[in-house]
């Protein structure tokens, strides 16, 4: 899907994601080593939507947002040929997401997708301090540049002209 951001655009998201930076990730790891509990969700407590990301992405490459069902449609019409499939990894998993579309109906504009559901954290916190609200600032700008940066270094996408 990386590869194909700059030819098919991004797709506008509506919904909240919960992504940890890798980093605060491996600190509440280790943090909850000791928990009493056999499970954690070691997600954010101040997810931001699909929205905001991808509107930092699309400043960053100069690239456009457009709704997701418009993004599957162009995908596919895009004919699955060999060279396709390698050149833009999305195609391999085009039922997966015209199956996900069916199942959360995100082709309305108001339903959007919806990566996870919210978690109940207090335990988590508790146990993890990393994970608190008032130490982990939410995803930025910056965040997403550090994500596009290593995606251009590791050749997954090429520097925005």
């Amino acid at each position: 899907m990386i590869r194909y951001l700059k030819e098919a655009y991004l797709n506008g998201l509506l919904k909240l994601i919960p992504f940890v930076p890798l980093h605060t990730a491996a600190r509440a790891i280790t943090e909850l080593r000791h928990m009493a509990r056999n499970y954690a969700h070691i997600v954010h407590p101040a997810p931001v939507t699909w929205n905001t990301i991808m509107g930092y992405i699309s400043e960053i490459l100069h690239i456009p947002v457009i709704p997701y069902d418009d993004w599957l449609t162009r995908l596919d019409d895009i004919p699955s040929t060999s060279q396709s499939l390698k050149n833009i990894p999305a195609l391999q998993l085009l039922e997966f997401y015209q199956g996900y579309t069916k199942s959360t109906k995100c082709g309305d504009p108001n339903q959007g997708v919806s990566i996870s559901p919210m978690y109940e954290l207090t335990g988590t916190i508790a146990a993890a301090p990393s994970l608190s609200p008032s130490r982990l600032p939410k995803l930025s700008r910056e965040d997403v540049k550090t994500w596009i940066d290593y995606w251009i270094k590791k050749g997954a996408l090429k520097a925005p002209v």
